[in-house]
């Protein structure tokens, strides 16, 4: 293969998805340790992380063959030992298996879910993206973020969404806040997004969280997505928003998370409402909730009755 070729296959398995690209993929790991100069030439001429993945995929077959082999093993349940008694590993114990290969592999799981394909079934498709998490590897940030674009489908958006949350990079919050802030956006997508910016502790987001959960146009889910994110952000700014939630909160989930959460962040002015729910409310895990709520809130301000 002449340097030419190569740059024409190179280029191949960036434009290409599916069978084209494992085709042009093919056509440079035939070369062998060949390719390798060539390959190291191109990561070290760019900052172009799409080029860097490639690169990066096209080294890991050529230097750790049987460890990207076993990745796909693992995504597709092959994994050691007898499986459970349902005949087949779950996708938490498939991401376990994977993560324990280390990050090496990180952008062969990458290279399933962009690029080839082979991860379409939805269990293997959680696989891949509880290693991810696992694995922490900060090389995922930009291909996920990627995943986040409207054209791509919702499923994948939505996990490459909450797979960002686990990865500890500020560069994910802002294409999360927008996907929050976008009401025609699905609410499996909003919801994902919502959790991924309480885990990156994204207090820039509250302000939108509260808004959310405020609108007569957001769904249960995610009113339920945001105030787990306010809490989890731990920012008392959110009390009041929270306070004018409780009375709307006719579901008993939300409403046991809007109590704990004020419980967390709520002030003197949350009392009277939390005292009449410990008091009136018909279910006993609501009035446990709202009287350890009023009694948190009383231990962080002395002296309020």
């Amino acid at each position: 293969m002449s340097r030419d070729q190569f740059e024409a296959a190179f280029a191949a398995t960036l434009a290409e998805v599916g069978a084209p690209y494992l085709q042009a993929r093919q056509t440079i790991l035939f070369e062998g340790s060949a390719a390798l100069p060539w390959l190291e030439a191109k990561r070290a001429s760019t900052a172009d992380w799409n080029t860097i993945l490639h690169v990066d995929i096209l080294t890991g077959w050529l230097k750790s063959r049987s460890q990207f082999e076993l990745c796909l093993d693992y995504i597709r349940g092959n994994l050691p030992g007898s499986p459970p008694i349902t005949g087949t590993f779950t996708p938490v114990q498939r991401a376990d298996a994977v993560a324990g290969l280390g990050a090496e592999v990180t952008p062969r799981l990458l290279e399933m879910i962009l690029k080839s394909d082979e991860a379409a079934d939805p269990k293997e498709r959680a696989s891949v993206f509880g290693a991810l998490t696992r694995l922490r590897d900060r090389r995922a940030v930009p291909p996920l973020i990627a995943l986040l674009g409207p054209e791509r489908d919702p499923a994948l958006r939505r996990s490459a969404a909450g797979a960002l949350g686990h990865l500890e990079d500020a560069r994910a919050v802002p294409p999360l806040l927008s996907l929050l802030r976008n009401p025609s956006e699905t609410e499996n997508v909003r919801c994902s997004a919502a959790t991924s910016l309480g885990f990156l502790g994204a207090r820039e987001a509250s302000s939108t969280m509260q808004e959310v959960l405020l609108s007569p146009a957001s769904g249960l889910e995610l009113r339920k997505a945001v105030v787990g994110a306010l809490d989890q952000l731990g920012d008392t700014r959110a009390a009041q928003a929270l306070n004018e939630a409780l009375p709307r909160s006719d579901d008993l989930v939300l409403l046991q998370l809007v109590i704990e959460a004020l419980g967390k962040l709520g002030g003197p002015s949350s009392l009277g409402a939390l005292e009449r729910l410990a008091r009136d409310h018909p279910d006993a895990f609501i009035k446990d909730a709202a009287r350890d709520a009023a009694a948190s809130i009383r231990g962080r301000h002395p002296g309020t009755r």
